[in-house]
């Protein structure tokens, strides 16, 4: 149910006072204005005495007949007014939790995508772990490096069924060869004539 809206007499009284008060300048106010409007538009400066006369119109007409000073149509206004008012103030509160909440549903899609990319992170994580366990466990691995120019060149293994790279298994040669494992094979690939610039694929065997 809308709230009633009370409007005092010593309220309306104001306003009407105030009103009266517009009205009785206007009489004066309008003549002066439009009559420099006029000398305006007689200097040929038409585009603005023309703005000047249309402005000093809708003052005119808003002072004589949109300023009621009858009790009864000047509470009535006052009370539109305030509604208008209140209804202002009841859609930018709407406003506000309607915000609200599309913020707190958009935090909460958030925060479920971050859980789910976190769980599929540990998955993958736990089975690149399995993978390179079972990797390990084999005297015959095949590793990859970006750039293998020492012994100290970070190598990765490679899962050769599916070709892929297991990031996590970082080792390098110096590490293989006090394992046991020695180097049977190289192949590298690359356009660049630079050594540094070349990917390799290198396969250790262990006795």
């Amino acid at each position: 149910m809308a709230k009633k809206i009370e409007i005092s007499d010593s309220e309306v009284e104001k306003a009407i006072k105030s009103n009266k008060k517009f009205k009785r300048n206007s009489y004066w106010i309008f003549p002066i204005w439009f009559f420099i409007s006029i000398v305006i538009i007689s200097n040929e400066f038409y585009w603005v005495g023309w703005i000047s006369l249309i402005i000093s119109s809708f003052y005119f007409l808003a002072a004589t007949l949109g300023s009621p000073t009858k009790f009864d149509e000047v509470k009535k206004d006052l009370i539109k007014k305030e509604k208008d008012r209140l209804d202002e103030i009841d859609k930018e509160k709407k406003e506000v939790e309607s915000k609200a909440i599309s913020e707190k549903k958009e935090a909460e899609a958030k925060a479920i995508r971050e859980k789910k990319e976190k769980e599929r992170l540990k998955l993958l994580k736990e089975k690149e772990k399995k993978i390179n366990a079972e990797l390990l466990k084999s005297n015959e691995r095949v590793y990859f490096s970006h750039s293998f120019v020492s012994e100290k060149s970070k190598l990765y293994l490679i899962n050769s069924p599916s070709n892929q790279i297991i990031e996590s298994s970082s080792t390098n040669a110096l590490k293989l060869y006090s394992e046991g494992f020695r180097i049977i094979d190289i192949d590298k690939t690359g356009q660049s004539a630079q050594l540094d610039s070349f990917n390799f694929v290198i396969r250790f065997s262990k006795q």
